[in-house]
């Protein structure tokens, strides 16, 4: 898997799928057992084979070999950083005009001013979740399951090189997939995460209508989330309830993909970002309104037939 890693990482053709298809092998075979590892690993290697280069794939390779020459000059100690929630926040700024390559230069700059890893992961997470709330659809939910995927390969890792490319290249990444959402129809300025303001501030609403009203305006709905995740004594219920509706009322794979990578990085990120990052994905979420999926249906008119 360490060589798997970098060659996952290698380039963003395809919206990112590669790297995300190297973390679910390796997170699936952690699960099912290596002895299934040869047809799974087969799969994923003539995946990743397909482009690589600078060139005919355009820039989609191009961050590569700067971030991998990157990741050698940063100091031995960076995994001993302190948090900075002032990083974050400057490094999120970055992110919304920068070319691929000064955005991981940025990155790079603050490991070697002793800000930690966690902290530019928060940025590359917040970044991600606000460009759904600009331009919400196919892109930039990749641009939050990829950037899961990376950081998945940062924590799997076991070679600093590899785990500090995985980060240079979620960073350069991030430049890419808003560039491309611009391409697709245009990307407003706003709303930006950091501003986002809480919605029912005085008096979060419950679960329920939080997810009864979902899908009638996300954008309120995201400000209800917010004040929701600002103010519960744990997410575990918002997890449940989210999920029960992926479960009865998605109908698309990214439904599952989505929900999955976002639960998961809410819970690692800083205490400061779970609930903004878990606001983004209220434009995302299935809603209470929504109707069942036909498979569900159908699964039910067949037990009822028994």
């Amino acid at each position: 898997m360490e060589i798997l890693w970098r060659y996952g990482a290698r380039d963003w053709q395809n919206i990112g799928h590669k790297v995300i298809f190297t973390s679910h092998s390796f997170r699936t075979l952690q699960t099912i057992g290596w002895e299934h590892a040869e047809p799974v690993l087969r799969s994923l290697v003539f995946g990743i084979l397909n482009g690589g280069q600078a060139g005919a794939q355009g820039e989609t390779a191009a961050p590569y070999a700067s971030n991998l020459a990157l990741a050698s000059t940063v100091r031995e100690d960076w995994a001993a950083g302190k948090p900075d929630p002032a990083a974050t926040t400057a490094l999120l700024g970055v992110f919304r005009q920068a070319k691929p390559d000064e955005a991981a230069r940025e990155a790079a700059l603050a490991l070697k001013n002793s800000v930690a890893a966690s902290s530019l992961w928060d940025a590359v997470l917040l970044s991600a979740g606000e460009l759904l709330l600009r331009q919400p659809g196919i892109v930039a939910l990749h641009a939050l399951t990829a950037s899961n995927s990376l950081h998945h390969a940062f924590e799997a890792s076991g070679q600093d090189s590899t785990r500090l490319l995985a980060l240079f290249q979620a960073c350069s990444w991030l430049c890419l997939y808003r560039e491309a959402a611009r391409a697709r129809g245009g990307l407003p300025d706003g709303p930006r995460i950091d501003q986002l303001e809480p919605g029912d501030a005085s008096q979060p609403p419950p679960l329920d209508s939080i997810f009864q009203e979902l899908t009638k305006d996300r954008s309120l709905a995201a400000r209800r989330v917010l004040a929701h995740a600002s103010r519960a004594p744990s997410l575990a219920p918002f997890f449940d309830a989210a999920r029960h509706l992926v479960l009865t009322k998605g109908t698309d794979s990214h439904d599952y993909k989505y929900a999955s990578a976002v639960f998961e990085e809410v819970r690692s990120a800083s205490p400061s970002v779970r609930p903004r990052l878990l606001a983004a994905s209220a434009y995302q979420l299935r809603g209470a309104s929504e109707p069942d999926s036909p498979l569900l249906e159908k699964t039910r008119r067949a037990l009822a037939a028994l």
